[in-house]
């Protein structure tokens, strides 16, 4: 088998003869198109925890979070739950974490890792805010239940038929 290996950001890649920008543009539409993302943590009885959670970069679904997307090369992952959530609880006691999109007829999709961190930023909360999480969060964006979850990836791992890759984001 033919290796190749691309610079990306600085960072040398093994991919299977895909070029860096289109690996690049795979994953920031992904991001955007996937319908859900799953979550993994871990869990306090040291298994991961999966479950899936919404994809705030889906542009059909969310288009008023579209401004998650103006930054091709930014693809910080933004979740959002409640406070009191098992989640929360996991990444409190372990912040590593993946998140997980695909688009399963494509063959394509694409995890992320990195550390997790809770924000506390009431100006972002309500830049996040879609009407409608009233049912979530009874209080609005405001809502002491009403949290967000941010992760700067430092590692991407899929594929993109036939290519499989992975990446240092760091």
């Amino acid at each position: 088998m033919k290796r190749n290996y691309y610079i990306v950001i600085f960072y040398i890649v093994f991919i299977d003869d895909m070029p860096d920008n289109e690996l690049m543009e795979l994953i920031a539409r992904l991001l955007r198109e996937a319908e859900i993302m799953y979550l993994a943590t871990n869990g306090a009885d040291g298994h991961p925890q999966i479950r899936a959670v919404f994809n705030l970069r889906n542009e059909k679904q969310f288009p008023t979070l579209s401004f998650l997307n103006q930054d091709p090369d930014d693809i910080t992952i933004t979740i959002s739950t409640n406070t009191s959530s098992r989640k929360v609880e996991e990444i409190k006691n372990d912040s590593r974490i993946s998140v997980y999109y695909c688009k399963p007829g494509e063959f394509n999709g694409v995890q992320l890792s990195g550390m997790a961190e809770l924000v506390e930023d009431t100006d972002l909360q309500h830049r996040i805010w879609v009407d409608g999480w009233e049912r979530y969060y009874p209080l609005g964006p405001e809502d002491p239940d009403f949290a967000l979850i941010m992760m700067k990836p430092s590692l991407a791992r899929g594929w993109a038929t036939p290519h499989k890759f992975e990446v240092s984001l760091e």
